[in-house]
């Protein structure tokens, strides 16, 4: 079935063989007259009559499947090459028009940055215009103020002065002709000034124009603003010269300064309007700026996708040129393998004796590997004896381990209990600090209570010394005698001498004071202790 099968493959593929190969290699001719061959059944019929080619019937069977395979697996991947090739070129095509198409959005993109340095240039110039149009408005308005101010002093000037005399009127219309002219000279200065920064105006307009004939379509919009401006410009040139003639007709008569004021008024509101259309102008233009802006960064978004699908086509042309390298190493790994096909029959002879060689190496090293064994039990024996002197040394350790461990409770229950002891001193050095401090306490007090007592014992020394000073006055006297004889009597003393006992007398009476007193200081009785 098998060989019917290949034989009908064959015949279709003889069919498309038939016709001119598109590389017209040696390859494929040699494998369409193989496959004629194979088709005409030639080789089975000379392989089967041959009786030493009959058993490679089916290995000849088989390296004609491989090859067959083989021959048609090359066909699919020639086919999948030109694909990816034409693939690939269109590819290269397409990434052909997207550089085209990127560099044109560069282009454009540095066009519109120069457009938008121009816009914002002439924003800024916009800007100092308006700048510059607000402080004329400010100084104009300061002046019309100003003549407010000289119309009304003059108008109370002519109500107050119409009894003064005309030359005074003179004099006062003089000076302040002076003054008007002063401030015309001033306005004309102004004046000059403006004319000659509506020429560089005039002149910066001019470059504006330049650059605007060489901007786009998209740019007419701003030059109608410009156009607008120099409209603003003209007017106000308008206004200028208006108020040049009011001021001339001022310097006439007053009623003329009066009417001159109100038309500069109204030039003011004209120029805020003017300057209100200018900032209207300045807004638009940062609206176009602003417009710009979003489609830069829409151009830079479509340059960051077309970047991106570049960079994915680049990721598709790797991925491809992989897959053609993957197929011709397939290719050539075919190749190697119809050409390793043949060399196995050769090798397999080969290994065959191989074996044997092997299958003799192999029985010696058995018997090797039999006396390695033995040698190995021996060790085993000895790592075993080994092994028990280990366990014995092991036990040891651990019975001492446990020693260790019992003498370590001890000595804790001995430092738990020396904790207690010294727990307790301290508990009763505390008491012992405790007793200390009301002893001296107790000292201090005494101290204190003796400080007391010979502050008193002072105080009757003292006492004791008048008392005693006062019994040497008067034992002059015959009647103190007496008492002190009767008093001494009492005390024991023998009959005193009548005369020439006087110190005597007082020495005894001082002493008898002092033991009194030694003893009420003491807590005894004087009558315990005699002379």
């Amino acid at each position: 079935m098998m060989d019917m099968e290949m034989n009908a493959g064959l015949d279709d593929e003889g069919s498309e063989s038939s016709e001119p190969v598109s590389e017209g290699s040696s390859a494929s001719s040699t494998f369409c007259d193989l496959e004629k061959n194979y088709s005409k059944v030639r080789v089975l019929q000379e392989m089967k009559t041959n009786e030493a080619l009959a058993p490679f019937i089916n290995e000849y069977t088989k390296l004609y499947e491989s090859l067959y395979e083989a021959h048609r697996s090359e066909k699919n991947l020639m086919e999948k090459y030109n694909a990816l090739r034409e693939k690939a070129f269109l590819s290269e095509q397409k990434v052909f028009e997207l550089t085209n198409k990127i560099s044109l959005n560069y282009e454009e993109i540095e066009k519109l940055k120069q457009d938008v340095i121009n816009a914002m240039k002439r924003a800024d110039a916009a800007h100092t215009r308006e700048q510059n149009a607000q402080d004329t408005i400010e100084n104009l308005r300061v002046n019309v103020q100003q003549l407010h101010q000289e119309i009304a002093q003059k108008n109370r000037e002519l109500a107050a002065g119409e009894d003064t005399s005309f030359a005074k009127q003179k004099e006062s219309l003089i000076q302040e002709k002076e003054k008007l002219m002063s401030e015309v000279d001033t306005l004309k200065q102004r004046l000059k000034n403006m004319a000659l920064y509506t020429e560089e105006l005039e002149k910066r307009g001019s470059v504006a124009g330049q650059q605007i004939a060489e901007m786009q379509e998209n740019m007419d919009m701003q030059l109608s603003e410009i156009s607008k401006e120099r409209r603003a410009r003209q007017r106000t040139e308008d206004e200028v010269l208006q108020l040049q003639e009011e001021l001339a007709v001022k310097t006439s008569d007053l009623q003329t300064a009066n009417e001159s004021t109100k038309a500069a008024a109204a030039n003011a509101m004209k120029l805020e309007s003017s300057l209100k259309e200018q900032r209207t102008s300045a807004e638009k233009m940062q609206r176009e700026m602003n417009k710009l802006s979003v489609k830069k960064l829409n151009l830079e978004t479509d340059l960051e996708n077309a970047n991106n699908q570049i960079d994915s086509l680049e990721k598709e042309m790797m991925e491809k040129e992989k897959c053609i390298k993957d197929g011709r190493v397939t290719m050539n790994r075919m190749r190697d393998e119809i050409s390793k096909c043949k060399t196995v029959k050769e090798s397999t002879a080969k290994r065959l004796q191989k074996l044997e060689l092997e299958r003799s190496s192999l029985e010696q090293q058995l018997k090797e590997a039999l006396t390695k064994v033995r040698t190995a039990e021996h060790e085993t024996t000895a790592f075993r004896k080994q092994l028990a002197d280990k366990t014995q040394e092991t036990d040891i350790l651990m019975r001492e381990n446990t020693v260790l461990a019992r003498t370590k409770e001890t000595l804790g229950d001995q430092i738990k209990r020396l904790n207690h002891e010294v727990l307790v001193c301290e508990y009763s050095r505390r008491k012992v600090e405790h007793e200390l401090d009301s002893s001296l306490r107790n000292i201090m007090d005494v101290q204190t209570q003796l400080a007391v007592v010979e502050k008193e014992r002072d105080k009757h020394s003292t006492t004791a010394q008048h008392l005693a000073q006062q019994a040497e006055g008067s034992a002059s006297g015959y009647g103190c005698c007496v008492h002190r004889h009767q008093a001494n009597c009492a005390d024991g003393y023998t009959v005193c001498p009548p005369a020439g006992g006087k110190g005597r007398h007082s020495r005894r009476l001082v002493s008898i004071v002092n033991r009194s007193v030694n003893s009420s200081l003491l807590g005894e009785d004087p009558q315990d202790k005699g002379d």
